[in-house]
Formats: C-alpha cells, structure tokens, sequence
C-alpha cells in the first residue's frame, strides 16, 4: 500500500470516529505539548483524504497535544484506508503503544468481531497480532462488563479470572480488588476457592477483610463439614496470618475413632450390669449396718468438734466427761468405741 508524506495545516486535521480510546488524559495532553514545544519535532500522524480534510487513522493524541502547544503544522503519513478498516487500524496502533484502557480494547475488539468480516476468533486475531483466546477474552469482558456494571478500573484479567462464578460472588470479588484489599494476582486463585467450596468456606473468602486467603481455605476444605465452621471461626477469632493457621486447622483432623455400634452395646450391658450390682449391694444387710456404723462415728466426731468450747457449769470439767446416760459411757470412750465398731465392719465385709 502506498503512503503519501505531507505537512498540512493543523486545522485540515479531523478527529477518528472510529477512535477506540474513550478518553484523553489533559495531564498527559499537556505534558506532550511541553515536550513539543522545546523538541519541536512530532512523529508522522497516520491520516486519509477526507471531503472536509483528513481523517485521523492513528495519532489523534499526538495532534491534540500538537494543538494544545499552539502548532500550525503538523507532518502526516496519508493512506488510502477503506471504512471497515479505520477501526482496525486505530486499534493495532494503539495496541502496539499498550494506549488503551481495558474497557476501550474490549470495545474495540468487540465491535470488530461483531462486524462479521472475520470467521473466527483466530482470524480476527491473526489481523491484530493476537490468538485466538485474547480475541475471546476480550469479547466476553465487553459484554460481562457491559450486563454487570463492572467499573472501568477493573482489568479485563480480572472478568476473565471470574468468569463462571455467579454474578454476586464477581461483584464481591471486584469490590475486594477495587477497596485494594485482594491484589488482581490472586483473583484467580479466590475464584477457584469459591467454585468448589463448601458454603461456610466461599463465604468467609469472599468476606471483607477475612483471613481465609486460598491456601488457608484449601487447608480447611480437608477437614469435615461440621469442622469447617469451628476453623473458621478460630482462624478469625485469633486473628492467625497464613503461616500460623496452617498447622492450627491441622489440630482438627486429630481425633479418636468412634467405637463400633457392637462395641458401645457391649459397654452399655456392663455399665446397666454394674448399676445393677451396685445397687443390689446396698441393700445388703450387712452394708446397711455399715452405713449406721459409720454415721454414727461421724455423728460423734461432730460432736466432739462442736463441744471443744463446753464444759459443766457446776464442776468445769470439759466435754470427755460428759456421759451418755443409757450406759454411763464418757463422749470420749464412745467416740472410740464408734471408729473400733466401723472399721471392724469393714473387715468382716
């Protein structure tokens, strides 16, 4: 294709209307027209004839900037470019100067294939220097990012790395990366978390300022439903980082076997046929007649505690002389008898 080089007047100049940019940074306009002015050199705009002029094909930054630093002229490469392929061009221009946004390529790329003249994604990619899978990806974003709202500064890696997740699960993951508290690098990781866990698991990942990173989640998904949600509530409760709750949700696979339903019957029949037992001793004469005989010298070891302050207010002898009537026998001799009869018993049982 044969190009024509040319100085013309600024003014001759139109902007693209295939432009996939969707915006211009004023800063970064102003700062190419500083560097304009003190070089005062600027690299061949690519344009076509147009009725009113020449259309922009790829360059439309360089002569805004050319313009904001007051230029009369500007040097420019004129090609013979067909309708259908100002989109193209300007796009391929842009991407070799890594100029667009992730929404304005997405776009671009999207309105390309929907034009239909490529029959297939590697087609269109093979026009744009790309494969076949980053014309897709780029496709899909558009649409995702359009049906969702998701923020222009989200990066078309991160729509990718969410895709197949429901759509509020994405947006919690985007709202994560957007409050800076998941790098874009790990996204793909938490997606694939959220895709096969448990649902205690999914929702402690996908909470705010959680602990549950994807390695301590992978660790926590080893253990058994219902001891899921006691890791979680400790690895966050104690506020473990990564290299401490790790061995922590280890402690929860250490546990000791259930017995056999054979085995608790057989502990059942023995614990029934020693209550059994028990209670068949105690009504035993013999054991009966124990229990008396051991309350009775308890009964006289309390007394001899409570009467250490007493003594007869006619002669002032204290408690040891007292006697029991019915046999003339001192407190002293009868608490002694009491501990010889009870532990007699014992031996006799």
């Amino acid at each position: 294709m044969k190009m024509e080089f040319k100085i013309v007047d600024i003014d001759e100049l139109i902007p693209n209307p295939f432009q996939p940019r969707e915006g211009f940074d004023k800063e970064s306009i102003g700062e190419l027209a500083d560097s304009l002015k003190s070089v005062g050199e600027i690299q061949p705009i690519v344009v076509r004839k147009n009725k009113k002029g020449y259309q922009i094909i790829a360059g439309e930054r360089r002569w805004r900037a050319a313009k904001f630093a007051k230029l009369k002229e500007i040097p420019v490469l004129i090609k013979d470019t067909a309708d259908e392929d100002v989109l193209l061009e300007s796009l391929i221009e842009n991407l070799h100067r890594l100029d667009l946004t992730s929404a304005e390529r997405e776009n671009a790329v999207r309105e390309l294939w929907e034009s239909g003249r490529w029959k297939s994604n590697a087609e269109l990619g093979r026009a744009l220097g790309k494969d076949d899978s980053w014309v897709s990806q780029n496709v899909l974003a558009a649409k995702t990012r359009k049906a969702e709202k998701i923020p222009a500064t989200i990066s078309t890696r991160t729509i990718a790395d969410t895709a197949g997740l429901e759509k509020e699960e994405r947006k919690q993951i985007i709202a994560k990366v957007e409050k800076e508290e998941l790098p874009a690098e790990r996204v793909r990781e938490v997606a694939r978390v959220v895709k096969k866990a448990s649902e205690p698991v999914k929702k402690a990942v996908l909470r705010s300022h959680t602990r549950i990173t994807p390695r301590v989640a992978d660790k926590i998904m080893e253990l058994p439903e219902k001891k899921q949600v006691e890791a979680i509530r400790q690895v966050e409760s104690l506020r473990l980082d990564e290299e401490e709750a790790i061995p922590h949700i280890e402690r929860f696979k250490i546990e000791m076997p259930l017995p056999s339903p054979e085995k608790i019957a057989e502990v059942r029949k023995r614990y029934e046929e020693l209550q059994r037992e028990i209670k068949a001793r105690l009504e035993a004469p013999e054991v009966k007649e124990r229990g008396v005989l051991a309350r009775n010298w308890l009964g006289h070891v309390t007394i001899s505690g409570a009467l250490d302050s007493i003594h007869c207010p006619v002669c002032g002898s204290d408690w040891k002389n007292l006697t029991w009537k019915c046999h003339h026998l001192n407190i002293k001799d009868a608490l002694k008898e009491a501990e010889q009869k009870y532990q007699q018993s014992i031996k006799n049982k």
